[in-house]
């Protein structure tokens, strides 16, 4: 019987996604294996007599294995199901429900004969990667970062996806600034991030934005209020504030949920809504947009499509030749996409940053040092 590669991904959408899936399945099946794929992710994985699917019965694939280019959000669809849930320590948090979900994953990997499992998610869900694998639940598996966050890993630059999500939302950016300075209106565009600035810096660099607030830094009220009172005496064009959804108010983000997903995320939203306030109190007209997910529902720049494809590449061929635990990377300090590399499944933490250095919290914006950091 022949060999076979299951591909899955986990979380939410990214551009890039199925770019990855592509350089996953090209080299799988030029190494002579049939690459099979989850339709729910984790969640497939995890139910009882599951059947996993060829990847040529996609619609997007029916013509060849190059229909997964540059397709919008995951072709083979995804989820946020959690197969090992843990605590802050490591430490399984239900053994017992592990031990049963444990036997499930193993029978179905069994029953459809496969191989290699490949992995496409972000910090979460190559966390309950590497944790299937310490447990021995999955022997032969490694992983592709994604993530519009930027945030896996503090030795790794930059995950694909990350640069067609800030173009997409420098051009919302571009579109509020206009119509705050045509209707002399402070525009305020909250952008996604869990605990990263990142994606927030990137889209206000590129839009020009007059102020930007970040996860990574507290500032008082009254500083926020006075510099855009500030900036918008000085023109009308110092329109806009971006803000990332992580920024923090008296030491917490905003929360639109009190039940956490299967992770133990609560979903964050509506900080926007709250500086929206203390402007409006301060008599500075607003209007206020947060495009959520639609800006990491982008079929990926070309850019971002060949990275991807070769991140998804590099995984399956370390796994192929029997180097497994491993998520392949950008390295930090890299200056071309193609400088690909591995990093155990242990360093995905989810702990990177933006440097504070490169903010500066008086102005509320980026240092003019932070452009090579950005882009």
């Amino acid at each position: 019987m022949g060999k076979r590669l299951l591909v899955l991904q986990s979380g939410g959408s990214c551009p890039g996604s199925s770019d990855a899936q592509f350089g996953v399945s090209k080299r799988a099946e030029q190494e002579g294996y049939e690459v099979l794929f989850s339709q729910d992710g984790y969640r497939e994985l995890m139910e009882p007599d599951a059947t996993f699917c060829n990847i040529h019965r996609l619609p997007c694939v029916q013509a060849g294995i190059q229909g997964l280019r540059k397709q919008r959000c995951s072709p083979i669809g995804t989820s946020r199901a959690n197969p090992a849930p843990v605590d802050k320590t490591g430490e399984l948090k239900d053994p017992e429900q592990f031990a049963r979900i444990s036997t499930i994953i193993r029978e179905n990997l069994t029953r459809n004969r496969v191989d290699i499992v490949i992995v496409i998610g972000g910090d979460n869900s190559l966390g309950a990667a590497g944790v299937l694998m310490r447990h021995g639940v999955i022997e032969r598996l490694n992983g592709v970062p994604k993530t519009v966050d930027n945030d896996i890993g503090r030795g790794v630059q930059r995950s694909f996806g990350v640069l067609t999500a800030a173009g997409e939302g420098a051009e919302w950016a571009k579109r509020m600034q206009a119509e705050g300075e045509s209707n002399d209106k402070m525009s305020i565009l909250e952008i996604m991030g869990r605990d990263s600035g990142d994606l927030a810096a990137r889209i206000a660099t590129a839009a020009e934005a007059s102020t930007l607030l970040i996860a990574e830094v507290e500032v008082p009220r009254d500083h926020v209020v006075e510099r855009i009172r500030a900036l918008r005496a000085q023109s009308r064009s110092n329109a806009l504030l971006v803000i990332a959804e992580a920024f923090r108010i008296d030491g917490q983000k905003t929360h639109v949920s009190t039940e956490p997903d299967p992770f133990g995320n609560l979903r964050l939203g509506g900080v926007g809504r709250r500086v929206e306030r203390w402007l409006n109190e301060a008599d500075i007209k607003t209007m206020y947009a947060c495009p959520s997910y639609l800006i990491r529902s982008a079929a990926a720049t070309e850019r971002d499509s060949v990275f991807a494809k070769t991140l998804g590449e590099r995984a399956a061929e370390e796994a192929i030749a029997g180097h497994v635990g491993k998520v392949a990377i950008l390295p930090r300090g890299s200056k071309r996409d193609d400088q690909i590399s591995t990093m155990d499944l242990s360093g995905v933490k989810g702990d990177k940053r933006l440097p504070i250095e490169l903010y500066d919290a008086d102005q509320l914006r980026m240092r003019e040092e932070s452009a090579p950091y950005l882009f």
